[in-house]
């Protein structure tokens, strides 16, 4: 994956500084987010009022830390918290518990977990598997997300009780150590290889890649990136100083059907699937926010498919969108985390603006770009 192509020293030298500068600010990011954590348990025991503090979190804990800030594996080892709910609402049974298997690693006895399951969006007797897995995994409770929606479905809430009833309490021991986050600032960090092992264990969940050299290897991304530094200034500097040549853009109606990765093959084949019987009706004229209304995941199905403004780069699916004229349905494009198919309806080509005129995605391409030359590539 990405990460251990990173690693090694197998992506492109803009990447690799990009990927080493983008794992930094996700640590300073979530160390400002545990600073806040931090701060209200803080004002809580000094009100000296018996009130817990609990938080709803992504349930894997690498994509929790590296995409929404919360490092809630720190969060525990620290005592931070009273209680966690890992969000495992979505895909089936399997999915669930592979996903509050992996939680169940934060052991500790001062906090508790509670297994946070989809009600909203499945049927009593499949929460009724999701329930027992948790209990099986020794979570102290249950929690069905969400009550509003419970409440309108038949029968109303009583049949999702019914299926989550039967939990035994249990008490979890020890949380291993090592988990505490490093200085707020990464960035001026002493030594970064150390700096870099810490955030890579937390993008991957608590783990280290097993991979041969992994100190030597880290050491030199941290060399690498610390040599890039100016760079990086002197080619910030010299973008935002006058005119750029913006990229191209295209708007876009979008069909999305999500994969996870912990779903399996048959999953996968069945989400292609959809989407690609969302694409053969568009191709025969079907109006595009009903298909997305049917067969559309995701803030997609909603709007009529209607997405932000794309601004396009050099990658294989910006190049393949840019090829396209208004009305255009695209095949179905593969993605890390599912299929899309797009339909463009409407298009720019570049132009001269100030960069400070510029959306943040159209600066992150020139940026990118502009490195790319800097660096020689």
């Amino acid at each position: 994956d990405r990460l251990a192509l990173w690693l090694t020293g197998e992506m492109p030298a803009h990447e690799r500084v990009l990927t080493t500068a983008s794992l930094l600010w996700a640590e300073t990011r979530a160390a400002q987010v545990t600073a806040m954590v931090r701060a209200v348990r803080e004002s809580l025991a000094a009100a000296g009022r018996p009130v817990a503090l609990s938080a709803a979190v992504f349930p894997d804990p690498g994509a929790a830390y590296l995409d929404k800030g919360q490092d809630w594996r720190t969060w525990a080892a620290a005592g931070l918290v009273d209680a966690l709910y890992p969000m495992a609402y979505f895909g089936g049974p399997e999915r669930v518990e592979a996903a509050l298997r992996e939680v169940r690693g934060v052991k500790t006895d001062r906090v508790k977990l509670w297994a946070g399951l989809g009600a909203y969006i499945k049927e009593p007797a499949t929460i009724k598997t999701e329930a027992a897995a948790a209990r099986r995994l020794g979570f102290d409770g249950i929690c069905l997300f969400d009550l509003g929606s419970l409440r309108g479905k038949a029968g109303g809430c009583r049949p999702y009780v019914e299926a989550a009833a039967g939990r035994e309490p249990l008490f979890l021991p020890e949380a291993p150590a090592g988990l505490v986050a490093p200085a707020l600032d990464p960035f001026a960090a002493p030594n970064g290889g150390e700096t870099l092992k810490a955030i890579v264990a937390k993008a991957l969940g608590g783990t280290l890649p097993p991979v041969p050299d992994l100190d030597r290897l880290l050491a030199a991304r941290w060399r690498e990136f610390a040599a890039a530094r100016p760079l990086l200034r002197q080619t910030a500097a010299e973008i935002a100083s006058g005119p750029q040549t913006a990229p191209g853009w295209v708007e876009l109606r979008g069909l999305f059907r999500y994969v996870d990765p912990q779903d399996g093959p048959e999953k996968k084949r069945e989400q292609l699937a959809a989407a690609l019987r969302g694409r053969e009706r568009l191709l025969a004229g079907d109006n595009f926010a009903t298909v997305a209304a049917e067969l559309s995941q995701g803030g997609s199905r909603k709007m009529g498919g209607v997405l932000p403004r794309r601004w396009l780069a050099a990658d294989p699916a910006d190049r393949l969108l840019a090829t396209l004229a208004p009305g255009g349905i695209s095949p179905i494009i593969e993605v890390e985390d599912g299929f899309w198919c797009y339909q463009v309806t409407a298009k720019g080509e570049p132009a001269t603006m100030a960069f400070a005129d510029l959306p943040w995605p159209a600066r992150r391409i020139l940026f990118r770009e502009r490195l790319v030359r800097a660096l020689g590539e």
